[in-house]
């Protein structure tokens, strides 16, 4: 994964793949999330993110995921539907 911010403009670019982008998706005003052809998340783009108090990025704790309980396929979450 890709950072990059861009402060004069207050934009935070999360890049994920370098695939083309088929398919762009705006989740509200401020953030756009890229798909590939396959589905699979390319790039996430927010706009003012330190306004919104997204950025800087802090990382309080990291530790291994532990299985999602609960989940139909018992210890790995349920695949998320391809785009078309």
């Amino acid at each position: 994964m890709q950072t990059t911010y861009y402060p004069d403009d207050d934009i935070l670019e999360l890049k994920f793949g370098d695939k083309p982008i088929v398919r762009e998706i705006s989740q509200n005003w401020n953030v756009n999330i890229s798909y590939d052809a396959e589905g699979d998340i390319v790039e996430m783009v927010i706009l003012e993110a330190r306004e919104s108090g997204l950025y800087p990025v802090h990382t309080v704790e990291t530790k291994a995921a532990s299985p999602f309980k609960g989940a139909p396929h018992g210890d790995r979450l349920a695949p998320l539907p391809r785009l078309h």
